[in-house]
C-alpha cells in the first residue's frame, strides 16, 4: 500500500495496522518472473467494524505446492507476493525468522515453492509475515502489482469484476488514456496531466479500502472549495503524531486532472511526495479502467452504476486521550451531527456507551470497540453518559448517515 505513514483507528481493530504495516515493506522476490493470468469478483467482507464493511478486496485463489490459499491483490504493494505466518504453518512451510533490523519488520523466508494462480503457474521464493496473536485479516496474503507483468488488466465497475488477460479489448482503446508513470513495476501510478509543472501523480491503491485520499495542500483547496460539503469524522492513531481526528467529507464531483469521479468518499492522506492523490477500492469502482502494461497507458471511462453504499460514522463524535499520559477519552465534535444535537460539546469526556463502561480503555480492549454503536442502523438511538467540567450527564444520540451518496450531511466547521 502507497500510504506508508497511515494510521490505526481507535474504534476499529488491528486489522487496519495490519493491512498499513504490511504493504509499507518489502514482501517477497521472485525466481522465476511468472506472468499470473487470473479474473476475480470484487467482494466486501463480513465484518461488524466500519473499515471492515466498506472495504472492498480484489481476492484471487492460488495454490501453493498443490495447497488452496486466499488472497487479495494489493495494486499499492510493490513486490510479487507475500504470505502470512498463519497460512505458512497451515500448509506446512518451513521458513528462517531472522532478527529485525532498526526499522524494520521481522520477516521469514521460504525455500523455493510452486505457486499457482488461475491459469499460470510459477516458482517463488515467499516472504513470510508472522501476525500478532489473534489477529485473523481473514485472507492468507497478498499478491502485489509487479505480479502484472505483462498483457493487460482490466476492472469492470458496472460487473465488479477483474481479469489479468494477454492483450487489452479493442474496446477499451475508446476511452481516455493516460500515461503510466515511468515505474510501474513497483506500485500503480498514473500520470493526469503529463506535461503539468505541479504535482500530478496519482496512485491506485487496491489494498486500501476508501475513496481518495488527498496531499495535504490538494485536500486544504478542495474543502475551502466546497465548505458545504457533507463531513464526519475519524480518529486514528499514527506512531509519529498520535492520535489525530480526520474530516471524512462526500465529494458529489471530484477532478484529478482530466480524471473525474463522482460520489466518492475523500480525506486527507498522507501521500508521497509529488502525488497529488490516491485511490481507494470505493473510489475505482465509480470508474471503468484498464491497464496496458507494454505500452505503459490506463484507460478510464465513467460507470454507468450507482454508488455502492458508504458506512461511515453516524454519530458526528470521536472520542480519544488529550495525549499518551491521559485516560479520559476526549469529544471531538462536528456542528450539525447527530452528537452535536444531542448536545455534546468539544471537550466532554466520554464514560459511558450503551452500558459500556469505557474509562478503563487501557486495560480493557473491548472497550475500544465503538464502532459497533456508531456504526448502528439509521434511526437507532445510543444512550451515552459523559462528564462536561465536573458534572455527569447522560444524553441520547439519534443516528443518521452523514455522508455517502444521495446524503445531505451537517452543515461542517469552517476549512481551515
Amino acid at each position: 500500500m502507497l500510504l506508508k505513514g497511515r494510521a490505526l483507528s481507535l474504534v476499529t481493530d488491528l486489522a487496519r495496522f495490519f493491512a498499513l504495516a504490511v504493504c509499507a515493506i518489502i514482501l517477497a522476490s521472485c525466481q522465476t518472473d511468472p506472468q499470473f493470468l487470473w479474473q476475480a469478483k470484487v467482494t466486501r467482507p463480513s465484518s461488524s467494524s466500519t473499515e471492515q464493511k466498506n472495504n472492498l478486496q480484489i481476492p484471487v485463489e492460488a495454490k501453493i505446492n498443490g495447497q488452496s490459499v486466499h488472497l487479495v491483490f494489493d495494486t499499492g504493494t510493490a513486490q510479487t507476493l507475500v504470505l502470512f505466518s498463519t497460512a505458512a504453518d497451515r500448509l506446512g512451510l518451513k521458513y528462517d525468522a531472522p532478527s529485525p533490523s532498526a526499522g524494520t519488520v521481522a520477516m521469514g523466508k521460504t525455500a523455493p515453492v510452486d505457486v499457482v494462480i488461475g491459469q499460470s503457474k510459477g516458482t517463488l521464493t515467499l516472504k513470510v509475515l508472522p501476525l500478532p496473536r489473534g489477529l485473523d485479516p481473514g485472507f492468507d496474503g497478498l499478491i502485489g502489482w509487479p505480479a502484472i507483468r505483462r498483457g493487460a488488466f482490466v476492472f469492470d465497475s458496472e460487473n465488479l469484476t477483474v481479469e489479468v488477460a494477454q492483450k487489452l479489448p479493442a474496446s477499451v482503446r475508446k476511452w481516455e488514456m493516460l500515461p503510466i508513470h515511468s515505474d510501474p513495476k513497483t506500485w500503480l501510478t498514473f500520470e493526469t496531466e503529463p506535461k503539468a509543472q505541479q504535482p500530478n501523480l496519482v496512485a491506485i491503491d487496491t489494498g486500501a479500502s476508501g475513496g481518495v485520499d488527498l496531499a495535504p495542500a490538494q485536500w486544504r483547496a478542495w474543502r475551502i472549495e466546497h465548505p458545504d460539503a457533507p463531513v464526519t469524522l475519524n480518529c486514528y492513531y499514527r506512531l509519529d503524531i498520535g492520535f489525530r481526528v480526520q474530516e471524512v467529507a462526500w465529494a458529489k464531483k471530484l477532478s484529478l486532472g482530466s480524471l473525474v469521479l463522482t460520489d466518492v468518499p475523500v480525506e486527507e492522506g498522507a501521500v508521497a511526495p509529488n502525488y497529488m492523490a490516491s485511490l481507494g477500492m470505493y473510489a475505482v469502482t465509480r470508474i471503468n479502467w484498464a491497464v496496458d502494461i507494454e505500452n505503459s497507458s490506463i484507460y478510464f471511462t465513467p460507470s454507468n452504476a450507482a454508488a455502492l453504499p458508504y458506512l461511515a460514522n453516524r454519530v458526528g463524535a470521536v472520542f480519544f486521550p488529550r495525549d499518551p499520559r491521559h485516560d479520559d477519552l476526549v469529544a471531538h465534535v462536528l456542528p450539525g451531527t447527530p452528537a452535536y444535537e444531542a448536545g455534546i460539546r468539544d471537550n466532554d469526556v466520554l464514560l459511558d456507551v450503551g452500558g459500556l463502561d469505557v474509562t478503563h480503555w487501557r486495560t480493557d480492549p473491548s472497550d475500544l470497540s465503538l464502532g459497533k454503536f456508531w456504526e448502528q442502523p439509521v434511526g437507532a438511538k445510543i444512550e451515552l453518559t459523559l462528564k462536561h467540567g465536573d458534572a455527569a450527564y447522560k444524553t441520547t444520540v439519534l443516528l443518521r448517515n452523514i455522508i455517502g451518496p444521495s446524503v445531505d450531511g451537517p452543515k461542517p466547521i469552517a476549512a481551515k
